[in-house]
């Protein structure tokens, strides 16, 4: 009815970065064949300027094993240990075996490996630390700096700390950088990740990246983004999530998505569903919030009730087996995708089993070819005040974690709190224990404060994916704190 009443680009599909290969398939099918070029996994990212030049699929350029023997190692925006705990074992192998581990990050968390180099700075001067280490690595090798990234560099001035990073990097053997999730989340991510790739391509570096989600790389060779059919195909210029919330479109198809918790900014995501005409929601879960916003829910087998192709960052493929049946009127997601589109009476979904799905997919797949153009990057800025920190505890990635008991009463789940440097909550007045109003922009809530030493100045801790965060806004952007 959206269609019909406004237009295919009226449409929009936002899905989980963890849904199987098979159903990134079907559902970019589905979009595509109902003209809607809006579809997109990135939920959990808000700055999408260098599109143009990220389009490969594989997050990782080296394989994970090779992490074991790197010789250095540069974490920039990682809390490895939770995003990716085997991926923090690896680092800490690495480190055991005599690798440098430095790290540029907006929190000094706890790592089980020690750090020959750590710069620990407030969000919004992330891409400034960055950018003079890329300076320090221009003026080691000479290397000329590309014009787009000049602009950031110029107001940089590199200190013995960035020059001691870049000449790790610079010699040691099997290096590379490793962006993280608060790095994907920045509200200037785009420079982060052009950064980090030209300091990986100046000094030989492997650069991996940590995405949100299981299947990054599923959803990117299966067509789930703007603008990349299957296979890396061009198609149609269509939205990104972040530009699908904002342009407030008339109908969105949901998949796996709890709006307060699965989506960089929850308050901007609520108010797009809320004013939208038609929200239909394929979830295993149905929580309060997106029973407000779904006019249709169609209940979803989750991960162990059903089956399908998964990628690892580096590209590996694997098939998940259904253990149970589904309970009760839940149905594998492929299954209610290719019954969709049937009943659409739309080309490619007479399928009757997983095995046809998966043959069609990566037959479609095998072009895999992939263009990357230049990112044009709007002007960095470096706001004053407070900036969130708004990292995902790691029981809070899906769903499934945020329902479990047991996970909910570790340390892990501590989360109910804003944290602040000493110094910043001494100059506010704010005591430890106190209550504090947090705002952004029209939406607020009430937090005790947590005084945290290992916060620089400029930051405030308020992690995402949590019940107190639920109505706020952007995970990483400028926030407020004030006596309550």
């Amino acid at each position: 009815s959206v269609v019909t009443a406004h237009g295919a680009d009226k449409l929009g599909v936002l899905m989980s970065a963890s849904a199987s290969t098979e159903e990134y398939f079907l559902a970019q099918r589905l979009a595509r064949g109902l003209d809607s070029p809006n579809i997109d996994h990135r939920l959990r990212e808000q700055d999408f300027s260098d599109d143009a030049a990220r389009a490969q699929p594989n997050a990782f350029q080296s394989a994970m094993s090779a992490i074991d023997d790197a010789g250095a190692i540069l974490l920039v925006g990682s809390n490895i240990r939770h995003e990716a705990p085997i991926l923090g074992q690896r680092v800490r192998k690495a480190w055991r075996r005599g690798a440098q581990v430095a790290a540029l990050n907006p929190v000094d968390w706890d790592c089980h490996f020690f750090k020959t180099h750590n710069i620990i700075n407030a969000p919004q001067h992330l891409v400034a630390e960055l950018a003079a280490i890329a300076g320090a690595l221009a003026s080691l090798t000479g290397k000329a700096m590309p014009e787009a990234l000049q602009a950031v560099c110029e107001n940089t001035q590199p200190g013995e700390l960035h020059h001691q990073i870049a000449g790790t990097l610079n010699s040691s053997d099997g290096s590379m950088l490793i962006l993280g999730q608060s790095a994907m989340a920045h509200g200037q991510a785009g420079w982060l990740r052009q950064l980090a790739a030209w300091v990986c391509e100046a000094s030989g570096s492997a650069l991996n990246t940590i995405p949100f989600g299981a299947n990054t790389t599923g959803a990117a060779l299966a067509g789930a983004l703007p603008g990349h059919g299957c296979g890396g195909v061009d198609v149609e210029q269509g939205l990104n999530a972040r530009s699908m919330l904002e342009a407030s479109l008339q109908g969105y198809l949901l998949w796996d998505v709890e709006p307060g918790y699965d989506i960089a900014n929850p308050a901007l995501a609520k108010r797009a569903l809320a004013a939208a005409q038609e929200v239909v929601a394929v979830t295993s879960f149905a929580g309060e919030d997106l029973k407000s916003c779904a006019d249709v829910i169609l209940p979803l087998a989750p991960l162990a009730e059903s089956e399908g192709m998964y990628y690892a960052l580096d590209g590996q493929a694997f098939t998940a087996s259904q253990a149970v049946r589904p309970a009760g009127q839940s149905r594998p997601g492929w299954k209610i995708l290719r019954r969709l589109g049937a009943d659409l009476e739309l080309d490619g979904f007479s399928q009757v089993d997983i095995t046809t799905v998966r043959e069609e997919m990566l037959a479609a797949m095998a072009p895999a070819a992939y263009t990357i153009n230049e990112a044009e990057l709007a002007a960095p800025s470096n706001a004053g005040g407070l900036y969130r920190v708004g990292e995902v505890p790691m029981y809070s990635v899906d769903a499934l974690c945020r329902r479990s008991v047991h996970l909910q009463q570790t340390a892990h789940a501590d989360n109910d709190f804003v944290g602040l440097n000493p110094g910043d909550a001494d100059s506010m007045g704010l005591e430890g224990g106190r209550d504090a109003r947090v705002s952004q922009g029209d939406t607020s809530t009430v937090l005790p404060v947590r005084i945290c030493p290992e916060l620089p100045a400029g930051a405030a801790w308020v992690k995402c994916a949590v019940n107190v965060s639920s109505e706020l806004g952007d995970s990483y952007g400028p926030i407020s704190v004030e006596a309550s």
